[in-house]
């Protein structure tokens, strides 16, 4: 995604507030998971890894090998994932000091 990175969700309060046109607060929700099996959303997104061989950006056996690694982790107890989202809400401001209502979201 050209438009959007990693720390997109981190920047959405500067990128909204620095405008002068919008006053808001960032929301944010931190998903984990410690189990590496479906349906939890660790599991799903690793196996979304296998996208990067199709687009040769990996190798097959560098996928399998990450896998394997999550699977060793997940059954010593080790495995960890997590996720945050973030979500700006706030208000547009106009020239009557009225306000109206908006949202956006963003994951890291």
């Amino acid at each position: 995604m050209d438009h959007a990175d990693g720390w997109m969700g981190r920047r959405l309060w500067s990128n909204f507030n620095s405008t002068g046109r919008f006053d808001g607060l960032i929301h944010t929700r931190v998903l984990t998971n410690t189990v590496f099996s479906p349906p939890h959303f660790g599991f799903a997104r690793a196996q979304d890894m296998r996208e990067l061989v199709e687009r040769g950006l990996a190798t097959s056996l560098d996928v399998d090998a990450f896998l394997a690694e999550q699977l060793t982790l997940n059954a010593s107890g080790r495995y960890f994932y997590c996720i945050t989202g973030f979500a700006y809400v706030g208000r547009v401001q106009t020239h009557r000091s009225e306000s109206i209502p908006t949202s956006a979201s963003g994951q890291s």
